[in-house]
């Protein structure tokens, strides 16, 4: 089961003291974490406005989240002076699980499918477009 596998991640790491498998149970650990948010996010898509009727916003917010927060997490780790035993598995662990469950391209690809096209070209536009501002805000005052 996947709590035996997260098991023997860590007897490796603290046994073996391998960075990948430090990496890999907190990237396990953190996996549900983001799902979890990107579920409570959904919420906010059944938000009714009156000129945008029903638009995804919960989804649009976790991708742009998402993509800060992998922004900031590879920021940090490429201002690292060297790789620490901790941080750069932790920062990669955040990267691979917590980033990597709370954005989904399959769920934004449905959505695209499903939403009338001005709506549609509205939300890529929007998902991009915050995404790259807010991500630029962040990474670059780190690097």
């Amino acid at each position: 089961s996947v709590c035996g596998l997260v098991c023997v991640a860590v007897v490796e790491d603290v046994v073996g003291g391998s960075s990948f498998y430090r990496e890999m149970w907190l990237a396990s650990v953190l996996t549900p974490v983001g799902a979890l948010v990107r579920w409570r996010l959904s919420s906010l898509n059944k938000i009714h406005l009156k000129r945008l009727g029903t638009f995804p916003w919960g989804s649009l917010a976790a991708n742009v989240l998402a993509a800060v927060i992998g922004l900031l997490a590879a920021a940090l780790e490429a201002n690292l002076d060297e790789p620490s035993d901790w941080m750069t598995p932790a920062l990669l662990g955040c990267e691979v699980g917590f980033v990597g469950s709370l954005s989904t391209v399959s769920k934004m690809i449905c959505e695209l499918f499903t939403l009338e096209r001005r709506r549609a070209s509205l939300y890529c536009f929007m998902t991009i477009l915050c995404s790259m501002a807010l991500g630029f805000a962040v990474y670059s005052p780190v690097i």
